[in-house]
């Protein structure tokens, strides 16, 4: 993934001098140096507001200088990249509200009631949703699963695992342990993993084993607090990552 961390350091390999080089030592006045090797004629003078200061036409880089050239034109690979991406920050926290109509599990093993008991694996999806979406009685999800608030829609929430313990029956305590991933519209992808607790506006915390795009960088864990059922017994929940294995 191209961040501006790799940019700068294709810069600066472009604008290192060699070791030794006289010109290294004293740069022109108000301006960058640019490598001895790769300059023509006297010294250039650039006024420190110039845009283009400490790059240089690929036709003027001496063409004796492969290496040189790479890393030009690798940089500017980066800045063009960079520019054109358009990428956004993923959120870092988000709601989601299960679609009902996608819980399936296994024939058995099912408690008496016929819901998934200890051991039975499950898959469910839902819907991604800004933070703040799903306030007390808000379900996120119609009748009949299409999301309540199209327009809002994040992304999809995927989890699968296996029911552990009294399962459904659980009143409080861990009643699954699962696999969550989160996938955004724009592609951004987010893996978690660990068990779920079935006692409500709880914080527990899940470990995150993979990452991509705006999610990248979040290497440690992220919070999930369970906001009850929906009307149509979909889980509700909350989830941040804030403050939660970010790299600073």
């Amino acid at each position: 993934m191209l961040n501006r961390r790799s940019l700068a350091l294709g810069l600066h390999l472009f604008r290192a001098e060699p070791p030794g080089s006289e010109r290294a030592k004293t740069p022109p006045p108000g301006g960058t140096r640019i490598a001895a090797h790769v300059r023509h004629g006297p010294t250039p003078r650039y006024p420190a507001s110039r845009p283009s200061d400490g790059l240089r036409d690929i036709n003027s880089i001496n063409s004796k200088d492969p290496t040189m050239k790479c890393i030009y034109l690798t940089a500017l690979a980066i800045a063009g990249a960079l520019v054109s991406s358009g990428a956004t920050a993923a959120p870092n926290a988000f709601d989601v509200a299960e679609d009902h109509t996608r819980f399936v599990f296994q024939p058995a093993p099912v408690d008496e009631d016929g819901m998934p008991a200890h051991g039975n694996p499950f898959i469910t999806q839902g819907y991604v949703y800004p933070v703040g979406t799903l306030k007390p009685g808000v379900d996120g999800v119609n009748e009949d699963g299409s999301p309540a608030f199209p327009d809002l829609v994040l992304g999809t929430w995927t989890c699968d695992g296996f029911l552990v313990g009294t399962a459904m029956k659980a009143e409080t305590g861990v009643f699954l342990i699962s696999r969550q991933t989160v996938l955004l519209n724009d592609g951004d992808l987010l893996i978690s993993e660990g068990p779920e607790i079935i006692d409500e506006n709880v914080e527990l915390l899940r470990a995150i084993s993979g990452a991509t795009g705006g999610f990248v960088g979040h290497d440690g864990d992220i919070s999930q607090t369970f906001l009850g059922w929906g009307s149509f017994m979909g889980l509700r929940a909350t989830f941040d990552l804030e403050g939660h294995g970010k790299e600073q």
